[in-house]
């Protein structure tokens, strides 16, 4: 994030650098009519035989009105070169601005998993476990098969009595309001009984972690256990 941030302030100062450059080189208007003044009068005071005043009159006529056009054309010109530096300056913002939103949109996170299994009898499960967290727009983050993001030694038997299970599942960033767990029946013992789910969702570019969010289950996920006779939960309102 951090390198990031660098690339686009990085971006803005070289534009922003050019566009002062266009001023700068704008410059001002009456300093260019004067040099050509100067020059022409010269030249054509060269051309009078003996310094005659009329001839000479006739020249600040002549070199005025040089003067004059020189310095309009150049008026034009540097409003053309400060019109460019403003354009080139506002391109600058709404690239940084663009290149903020992609930043944005591709952030990742990761979410923070506790699964509390109930402390009732044969409350664990052998079956392949299914999560999915939603967001209010109908977003979701999916662990099809929930032990492959374990937060733990591989060695550890999950989803067991009384015991607190730990998961980290990457995904885009999404503001967590609904929670759908379920398994697939499976396994020697597939019923399961669930006490509660908590998330914490961490953004991995600015290690910011949302307020943990908690779903308090308390049922059988079986087939076989009232009163639902169900593999699949939903928690939780958007």
């Amino acid at each position: 994030m951090a390198a990031n941030k660098f690339v686009a302030m990085f971006m803005m100062c070289m534009i922003v650098a050019a566009a002062m450059n266009l001023v700068v080189e704008a410059g001002d208007p009456n300093g260019a009519g004067t040099e050509v003044y100067k020059k022409c009068f010269a030249d054509c005071q060269n051309s009078c035989q003996g310094g005659e005043t009329h001839c000479e009159m006739s020249c600040d006529e002549k070199c005025d009105e040089e003067e004059t056009r020189e310095s309009r054309n150049s008026e034009k010109a540097r409003k053309s070169l400060i019109g460019m530096a403003k354009g080139t300056y506002i391109l600058s913002i709404l690239i940084v601005f663009f290149f903020s939103l992609a930043i944005v949109a591709h952030s990742s996170c990761t979410y923070n998993v506790k699964l509390k299994t109930g402390n009732v009898e044969r409350a664990g499960t052998d079956a392949r476990i299914l999560l999915r967290l939603y967001d209010k727009n109908g977003n979701s983050i999916d662990a099809p098969s929930l032990r492959r993001y374990r937060d733990g030694p591989d060695s550890r038997d999950y989803f067991e009595k009384g015991q607190l299970d730990k998961f980290k599942i990457p995904g885009r960033c999404l503001k967590i309001c609904k929670m759908e767990l379920s398994h697939n029946n499976g396994g020697d013992h597939p019923g399961w009984y669930v006490d509660y789910l908590e998330v914490t969702v961490v953004n991995d570019q600015t290690g910011k972690s949302s307020a943990v969010k908690r779903f308090n289950i308390k049922r059988w996920l079986a087939k076989d256990a009232p009163p639902y006779y169900s593999t699949s939960v939903v928690k939780g309102k958007c």
